[in-house]
């Protein structure tokens, strides 16, 4: 999906597994595209003040709006749509997680199972998928070899990090108003270090390069004790 507020001039840029819709939704009440609160389910929506994607709208609902203003709609075709002048001029944003935890959330959300019965189990599984075809939102932040993005929102740093995009916009995100959205028990058998063998993690290195790069995190695998399971 996508957010444009003309207003404050901001571009969001929806990736997945990172607290992107609960982002979205807060910024549709600051910017005030939608009330507050907005409703997690809702079509595209376009007006003079911006425009909204579409929400978890069953498919056979879908909107020929809907279609053009898609999930995670890619940066190239953003910019197409919107324009060059409003592409180059507003504050583009996205959030970001570390790879090595949004791959295993991942994981869960499309298996969309209870927690594995074993470890060993659940993790013979996650090596399937992190060796199969999966989606890393490279063509929601990058158009060619340019990240788009000049404003990230960190999944381990959100209030930090809306406090600065609050500052560059005058815009009131208060973290304690963030949504809570697509709420499920946690499946997880352990800190997200222990899913992984080396082959594993160099996969996810290589498919997730960008956000390595550009979000500053780090390419080794932190030690289980270091994390909290969750």
């Amino acid at each position: 999906m996508v957010l444009v507020s003309h207003t404050h001039k901001i571009i969001f840029l929806k990736t997945r597994k990172t607290a992107g819709t609960s982002v979205e939704m807060l910024l549709e009440a600051a910017t005030g595209l939608e009330p507050d609160p907005p409703a997690e389910r809702r079509h595209a929506k376009v007006t003079a003040k911006g425009l909204v994607g579409f929400r978890r709208v069953p498919r056979d609902a879908i909107t020929d709006l809907d279609r053009t203003w898609q999930p995670h709609t890619p940066a190239r075709r953003v910019r197409a749509r919107l324009g060059r002048q409003v592409w180059d001029t507003y504050l583009k944003v996205a959030c970001i997680r570390n790879p090595f935890d949004r791959v295993v959330s991942q994981f869960h959300w499309q298996k969309s199972r209870s927690s594995p019965q074993s470890q060993d189990e659940g993790h013979e599984s996650f090596a399937e998928f992190v060796r199969g075809d999966w989606n890393n939102d490279h063509n929601v932040v990058m158009i060619g070899d340019d990240f788009v993005p000049n404003a990230l929102i960190r999944y381990e740093h959100l209030s930090q990090d809306l406090a600065v995009i609050a500052d560059r916009t005058g815009l009131n995100l208060d973290p304690s108003a963030l949504p809570q959205t697509k709420v499920r028990r946690a499946r997880r058998s352990g800190a997200f270090a222990t899913y992984y063998t080396e082959e594993l993690a160099q996969i996810v290195r290589e498919r997730f390069a960008w956000a390595f790069t550009h979000g500053g995190y780090a390419q080794e695998l932190p030690t289980p004790q270091m994390q909290s399971v969750g």
